[in-house]
């Protein structure tokens, strides 16, 4: 649930700055109010599970918003615990954990061919002197790491991770701690995570320094040399840093893998938003994306964001401001008729309901379109037969009595309320009802936003062919879709060739010169009508009128007002409290799918 992405608690021995800086919002900051600990205890499997800690161990370090109730639960088990002053000194607490994971291995399997690996305890009885140079050849890159920052609201302090000295008596204390010292950490598990551990290290190191480094020939006795070939090309980037140098901000997605809990997150990297794509690679695969709607022209803006060769190609024409970025587009006949009400209002299942809440959060952080929506919340009437819960996955307030629905939109005399039923007359008051209040709800004006995507699209060079006619698809001689067949203004037909073709067409989706079977793209039948009305400039500046979403389930009527003063008027059913897996869908069973071309 993004909402409550602030209530995660990360136990963990990655370094912060370089694993969990996906939690710095795009221009806001989480980091500091999730929970994470650095942990210096472990859990013994074998025979039965138990902890595995000890008085002699470093503390356990926890920074963030969950603290107490964490700290109370570790120290019932008898785990020593630390509450971090400020993140910096919890990313400390990483950056002396690493050291260990990154020398102790080495060194307890820097043993003969044939010569059992040594435990923690006897490395430091028989080879402190080997590890005080290992710890002082990268204490340069331990400094490093401890100062970089992974909030954004970080203040570099004067905390240091302290003197060679120090760092040396850490790493005795916790490997001490575990079993008393007799254990041998694995080199099987060290290996997989070697890109987390040394490869980290060894990033920060320059070619000098590499090419007399002691711990890459360690790496070479245990590993092999094609294991160092991997850590010295390994990419541990340093975390994005905001820089406002004038150019437009950009985010990519990308993947982050932690072998060690084989978990992958999802972070962004920040960018200038220039006419070069982001991608680092020139990529030679041409698109087609047949529909400029909202779903076409988002998807040939994160196409063209990687660097895609992408045109669009739609019937419509106006697709671009001619002049200026206030004239008037055409947005697709689906999207200009969009309600476009951004909620998961009682989804089910909660999978679709999840959906949802992503679709909203993307609303409230993509760089692009935030300044977009308007966070409005939602007024709706419901029957009374229909149950409602308010919990963490979303916000529900109600029900409400007439009086407060009156003082949250004064606009809406909810006494007046008549409506036809199948072709009959019917007073709302006939039917019991309840009225609830969801403030996490708004909307967008769909126009504005497929006209964001189509600007900075076209900016980083996407072609829109407008007021074409599409015939048909290209094909090699293998039946492959090498192209699109179409004609323009010049009724000539052509031929514009494209590695991949997207269809975006929304409902013409299914027509036939696109080969695709209609009863493979089911739709669920709901006609509705919107009516569109300017208000008076009086009204427009009367910030009492009409400031909610206002959804009546009854009557089937449902209306919103718009930054620029269009009032929306809906009839028809809009799903509320909707549930994915039952949706009834239909499709034209007289369709004939067209023969192979």
């Amino acid at each position: 649930m993004p909402h409550r992405r602030k209530d995660l608690v990360f136990l963990c021995n990655c370094v912060p700055s370089r694993h969990l800086n996906f939690l710095t919002e795009q221009g806001g900051e989480i980091g500091a109010e999730v929970t994470v600990a650095i942990l210096h205890f472990g859990v013994s499997k074998q025979p039965v599970l138990k902890l595995n800690c000890s008085p002699q161990s470093p503390p356990t370090v926890i920074y963030g918003k969950h603290t107490d109730v964490l700290a109370k639960l570790l120290e019932r088990d008898g785990v020593p615990v630390v509450i971090a002053k400020s993140s910096q000194e919890l990313q400390i607490a990483a950056v002396k954990k690493l050291a260990w994971s990154c020398l102790m291995w080495l060194l307890c399997h820097d043993v003969g061919r044939n010569d059992l690996p040594i435990t923690v305890k006897e490395v430091h009885a028989s080879h402190s002197i080997k590890l005080r140079q290992m710890v002082e050849e990268i204490m340069p890159m331990l400094k490093s790491l401890a100062t970089e920052q992974w909030t954004k609201n970080q203040q570099c302090s004067s905390q240091s991770i302290g003197s060679t000295q120090e760092i040396m008596e850490y790493l005795e204390a916790y490997s001490m701690s575990i079993s008393g010292g007799n254990v041998t950490p694995s080199r099987d598990l060290a290996l997989r995570e070697i890109n987390e551990r040394n490869g980290l290290i060894v990033s920060l190191m320059n070619e000098s320094q590499k090419d007399h480094s002691c711990h890459l020939e360690l790496i070479r006795r245990v590993a092999g040399e094609e294991w160092v070939t991997k850590v010295t090309k390994s990419r541990n980037a340093p975390p994005s840093v905001s820089v406002n140098n004038g150019n437009k901000r950009c985010f990519e997605m990308t993947r982050t893998r932690c072998a060690a809990s084989d978990v992958t997150f999802l972070s962004h990297i920040e960018t200038a938003e220039t006419s070069t794509p982001l991608s680092s690679q020139n990529c030679s695969k041409s698109v087609v994306v047949i529909g400029s709607g909202i779903i076409g022209s988002s998807i040939a803006y994160h196409l063209s964001l990687r660097g895609v060769n992408v045109t669009v190609m739609d019937m419509k024409a106006n697709l671009l401001p001619r002049n200026s970025t206030s004239d008037d587009i055409d947005p697709g006949t689906a999207t200009s008729s969009s309600f476009a009400w951004l909620n998961a209002n009682d989804k089910a299942p909660l999978s679709y309901m999840q959906l949802n809440l992503l679709g909203m959060e993307m609303w409230r952080r993509h760089h692009l379109l935030k300044k977009y929506p308007i966070w409005s919340g939602s007024l709706i009437r419901k029957p009374k037969s229909i149950t409602h819960t308010s919990s963490s996955y979303y916000r529900c307030i109600g029900p409400l009595s007439l009086e407060e629905a009156r003082r949250l939109e004064p606009g809406i005399d909810w006494s007046c309320s008549e409506f036809y039923e199948g072709g009959q007359l019917m007073e709302s008051s006939e039917i019991e009802s309840e009225l609830f209040f969801y403030p996490q709800e708004g909307h967008v004006h769909p126009t504005e936003a497929v006209k964001a995507l189509r600007i900075v699209a076209q900016g980083n060079g996407v072609s829109f062919k407008e007021g074409v006619q599409i015939h048909g698809l290209s094909r090699d001689e293998n039946g492959n879709i090498v192209g699109v067949k179409y004609s323009d203004s010049s009724t000539e037909e052509k031929v514009l060739q494209a590695a991949v073709v997207i269809i975006a067409a929304g409902s013409n989706s299914s027509t036939p010169v696109f080969g695709i079977d209609s009863r493979h793209i089911q739709l669920k039948y709901e006609p509705g009508m919107l009516a569109y009305t300017k208000s008076p400039h009086r009204i427009r500046e009367d910030r009492n009128v009409l400031q909610r979403i206002v959804v009546d389930t009854i009557s089937q009527s449902h209306v919103l007002r718009r930054s620029d003063g269009t009032v929306v008027i809906g009839g028809g059913q809009l799903i509320v409290g909707g549930n994915a897996a039952k949706e009834q869908t239909s499709h034209n069973e007289n369709f004939e799918p067209p023969g192979h071309q």
